[in-house]
């Protein structure tokens, strides 16, 4: 995003270089340079113009390319919030298992652990 910002400011110190040497260079060195009102305000208005839609573009093309890198990223919250809640939710169910005088400490870590410690309960 640092670079659209770049690119607008470069292009904003062109549109002011143009315009200063159309105002200054525009007759030789014994005409008087005069530009109206009108004319004045038409050229502001139509440099506001392109830089808006400069900006415009600029989001647009941001917002595709944001689009994705926030899909994927809300993706991995997801998977990571998802994998921390059933690791929870298994370990709760091993320890309601568990017997009352064993370590909270040697709670299983997957699924073929409590099976062992379940296999042992049975017998």
């Amino acid at each position: 995003m640092k670079w659209a910002v770049g690119v607008l400011v470069a292009l904003n110190v062109l549109l002011l270089i143009v315009v200063a040497a159309q105002l200054t260079l525009g007759g030789s060195a014994s005409d008087e340079v005069s530009i109206t009102y009108a004319e004045f305000l038409s050229i502001s208005l139509t440099a506001i113009t392109v830089l808006l839609a400069l900006v415009a573009l600029t989001i647009a093309g941001a917002s595709f390319i944001g689009r994705a890198q926030l899909m994927e990223a809300a993706r991995k919250a997801a998977a990571t919030k998802a994998d921390e809640i059933i690791r929870e939710e298994f370990r709760q169910i091993v320890r309601s298992r568990l017997p009352v005088d064993q370590d909270i400490a040697e709670t299983p870590e997957s699924i073929e652990d409590a099976r062992e410690i379940d296999d042992r309960d049975i017998t």
